[in-house]
């Protein structure tokens, strides 16, 4: 028993001197250089690799910075940096009430710079009173003086500190959601202008990049609608400088709808996930379409806005608060315009009009195949002389400039196979003629290099859900020909009167599919908060200088010894203690005085 004791005193003498050690300044710099060396390795070793690819950001988050050992890491630098700066924190909270009348007569009368001894007429009342005047807080017991002023700039640390805490703590909040697999930080959301979808997809493993065969589609609560994307592009390039997608978000189970616009700068929130542009892919028009739209002032034919949509699909008029709804993209079809205010209940209604057209459209034959054939050696050719499947190569003009060449063929599936010339119309071959003295003769023996008054018959057709006809024109075959006037692809047509708007088509364009981003980081607020602290803290700490004065009259000599104190490391500012000490010795103004004389002044 008589051994125990010294073993007992040594055990808890360990045990302090332990403690110590961790809520040492030393130990917290320790701790920091850890995190620190552990966020370099994470992002050096796997963040910045480029052999890893697009792996190598998922590695780093799943090998580092989302890994138990960093999350314990990360907790015991926040347990010591909360204890360790406990008493800075605790003396900040307390600068308003402080009261320090612990200076000896010592302390007050050694030599240094910030110290003297005067004579103040008046006597303890006067020091009281000046101090009061000068100082944002001043205090008296007996005959021993405290005052201090910058009170701000002790506070500044420990907001900057507890900025430090929160981050610490949303860190610590973020793995376990983490692991609790609520925390989503690579989903994508995809869908083509006028689809509606309420799917994302999530990663199966974090330590891969998204891919077709790294994700899994996750069910959302609410149908999304990709109504429009609109693209602006840099002066004299092709490159984006801004775009945005117009988003119809529906929950079913309340019918509630909200239409979002979401662009490069701006996030929206949905469905409890941050949705983010990410990209967008261009759809050619041959695989599928959109319509651009003109819509007009139908007063005074001034325009609002192109805007492009499909059929049933709503989608904004520029940036007006106009909704337009279309039936279709052939003239004659039904439109719709809302407001934002008003949704479910057209402001105005109308027919799509034709509109008006300045491109002359010519074209000059140039050769015909009575049966077409293609070989890769030879090209275009004819099997035989008879018309079983005839071709006519032809060379079209707009406005007199040419724009290449294209087969026209009489069979309609065979023509949809050649890729069109203009986006909005289509020359077709409709039928072959011949004759002599106006009757018309047989095809049976016909030299088709030679013919004898052999006319073509053209149909000028515009594209849609089903071609119009706007016109034909019959051609007499001759190699080579002159270019040959087309029918006008459209006529003008003006809106109906009382209308104040008109919508006219303007023939099929680009659609898009967005490819969005989709995160769900609840922490990320917290981390925002925790730097604006640090901020603001930081501005506290450097906007002015804290002094602390601490003062004791000596009755005997009828003085006042005193210490004009800024904060650990500085020195006193000689021209505040110049000042203070004329005060005191009563050679100058108190900062009162001069305060009064002011105002009297500027009156």
């Amino acid at each position: 028993m008589e051994s125990s004791a010294p073993d007992g005193r040594s055990g808890r003498a360990m045990l302090r001197s332990a403690w110590r050690a961790f809520k040492s300044l030393q130990m917290g710099i320790f701790l920091l250089c850890l995190v620190g060396l552990a966020c370099v390795y994470g992002t050096v070793i796997f963040g910045a690799n480029a052999r890893l690819g697009d792996n190598a950001i998922p590695l780093a988050k799943a090998r580092v910075f989302n890994a138990w050992w960093f999350f314990i890491l990360l907790a015991v630098f926040f347990g010591q940096f909360v204890i360790s700066t406990w008493h800075v924190t605790r003396m900040s909270l307390s600068i308003w009430w402080k009261r320090d009348f612990s200076r000896s007569r010592g302390y007050l009368t050694m030599a240094g710079p910030g110290r003297a001894s005067v004579a103040v007429p008046g006597g303890p009342e006067t020091v009281e009173r000046l101090l009061a005047g000068r100082f944002t807080r001043a205090h008296r017991e007996g005959n021993r003086f405290f005052a201090h002023s910058g009170l701000r700039q002790r506070i500044g640390p420990t907001i900057i500190h507890a900025g430090i805490v929160v981050i610490l703590v949303a860190g610590l909040v973020r793995f376990l959601l983490y692991q609790a697999g609520y925390i989503v930080s690579d989903g994508r959301f995809i869908a083509t202008e006028g689809e509606t979808t309420s799917i994302i997809y999530l990663p199966k493993f974090d330590d891969a990049a998204m891919s077709p065969e790294n994700s899994q589609a996750v069910q959302l609560p609410v149908e999304i609608t990709v109504l429009d994307f609109d693209e602006v592009f840099h002066p004299n390039s092709r490159n984006p400088a801004y775009y945005s997608s117009l988003l119809e978000v529906r929950d079913p189970r309340t019918g509630v709808v909200e239409v979002i616009k979401l662009d490069m700068n701006h996030s929206a929130r949905i469905a409890g996930f941050e949705f983010h542009q990410a990209s967008y892919v261009k759809l050619p028009i041959g695989q599928t379409w959109r319509v651009n739209y003109d819509v007009r002032d139908a007063r005074t034919g001034e325009r609002i806005a192109v805007t492009d949509a499909s059929p049933e699909t709503r989608v904004q008029v520029g940036d007006e608060d106009l909704f337009l709804e279309v039936d279709g993209e052939l003239p004659g079809l039904g439109w719709r315009l809302f407001t934002g205010a008003n949704p479910r209940t057209p402001i105005e209604t109308g027919t799509l009009l034709a509109r008006s057209e300045a491109r002359r459209l010519t074209f000059a034959l140039q050769e015909f195949y009575p049966q077409f054939a293609f070989a890769a050696g030879t090209g275009a050719y004819s099997l035989s002389n008879e018309p079983l499947d005839p071709a006519l190569e032809v060379e079209v003009f707009v406005n007199g400039t040419s724009i290449g060449r294209t087969l026209l063929f009489q069979d309609d599936e065979k023509q949809q196979i050649v890729p069109p010339l203009l986006e909005d119309v289509e020359i077709r071959l409709a039928d072959i003629h011949v004759r002599q003295a106006g009757e018309h003769w047989d095809f049976e023996g016909l030299d088709w290099r030679n013919p004898a008054l052999a006319f073509f018959e053209f149909e000028v057709r515009r594209r849609g859900g089903e071609f119009e006809v706007l016109g034909t024109r019959m051609a007499a075959f001759n190699v080579p020909s002159d270019p040959m006037d087309l029918p006008a692809v459209v006529a003008t047509q003006e809106p109906p009167p009382g209308a104040r708007f008109a919508v006219y088509p303007l023939g099929r364009t680009e659609r898009h599919t967005t490819v969005l981003s989709v995160v769900r980081e609840p922490v990320v607020p917290w981390y925002v908060l925790g730097a604006g602290l640090m901020t603001f803290g930081a501005m506290l700490t450097f906007s002015g200088r804290y002094r602390a004065f601490h003062g004791m009259w000596d009755e005997e000599e009828g003085r006042l010894h005193f210490a004009l104190v800024p904060r650990f490391g500085r020195e006193p500012d000689p021209a505040e203690f110049a000042a203070l000490l004329a005060e005191l010795e009563g050679t100058a103004p108190t900062a009162r005085e001069e305060s009064e004389s002011l105002e009297v002044a500027a009156r």
